[in-house]
């Protein structure tokens, strides 16, 4: 359980940011050349924006989806193979938490 002192209070989230991101990335994730071009750069470890992550959230295509989740596979065996990464992604909690929020928005609607 949770200490009440060591708890991260809730407003660091942006809702509304979060909603205005969702809703520019449904049609920016029709758009297939900049879908991957999303995809070549997580492929490159060169990080990704909340806007790009949102864009990828929003994705349909059956084909680009599949490029998708083959990149992130092949993303976290390169990532966990290597021990010292281990460490940076303790360092990168938040991002990952915002990432994940984003995904619930998502499916939440």
């Amino acid at each position: 359980m949770i200490k009440e002192n060591e708890r991260t209070p809730d407003d660091f989230i942006d809702e509304p940011l979060i909603d205005q991101l969702l809703t520019t990335a449904e049609s920016a994730a029709k758009d297939a050349d900049y879908v991957r071009s999303i995809i070549e750069k997580a492929k490159a470890y060169q990080g990704l924006t909340a806007a790009e992550v949102a864009v990828l959230l929003k994705v349909t295509d059956q084909e680009i989806l599949a490029e998708l989740f083959a990149a992130a596979a092949q993303v976290k065996k390169d990532y966990l193979r290597q021990p010292y990464r281990l460490v940076r992604t303790a360092l990168s909690v938040q991002p990952l938490c915002q990432q994940l929020y984003l995904l619930w928005l998502s499916h939440r609607k």
